[in-house]
């Protein structure tokens, strides 16, 4: 449900209406998926510390294998705090006034791109492709 409602703000160009319902699916993301690899979470921890932890969870296991991607990461766990105020001070989950709709679009974007490759992982770790013999070095 909150998957579709998050949608429907995007695809009905209103993404400011829908800030509150991407945090709760985010974070409710990120505590499965944090549950589901054996990390312990509590219901009262905010999103940038759950990444956090993922983050670390997926690092130590080598999961990530660049620089770069490392560093995206950590500015986006450097950010998520603030994802919280805007849920909180300009979105729809209190009264506030509402954040424009561009610069809700760009907050979009970037939570949608972080939890992307979430999933992209995940599907990695939990469908790894077969190592595939190299067919130079194989011999009949």
């Amino acid at each position: 449900m909150l998957s579709r409602e998050v949608r429907r703000a995007i695809e009905s160009n209103q993404p400011e209406s829908g800030l509150d319902r991407l945090h709760t699916y985010f974070v409710t993301l990120l505590r499965q998926t944090c549950e589901k690899r054996g990390v312990q979470t509590t219901r009262e921890e905010p999103a940038h510390s759950l990444l956090g932890k993922y983050l670390k969870l997926v690092k130590g296991k080598g999961h990530l294998r660049s620089e770069m991607s490392d560093k995206i990461l950590k500015y986006a766990l450097g950010k998520m705090d603030a994802f919280n105020h805007v849920r909180n001070s300009q979105g729809l989950a209190h009264p506030n006034e509402m954040l424009n709709s561009d610069e809700a679009l760009l907050i979009f974007n970037h939570v949608v791109a972080v939890v992307n490759f979430i999933q992209a992982i995940e599907r990695r770790i939990d469908y790894p492709l077969p190592v595939v013999a190299d067919p130079v070095s194989a011999t009949d």
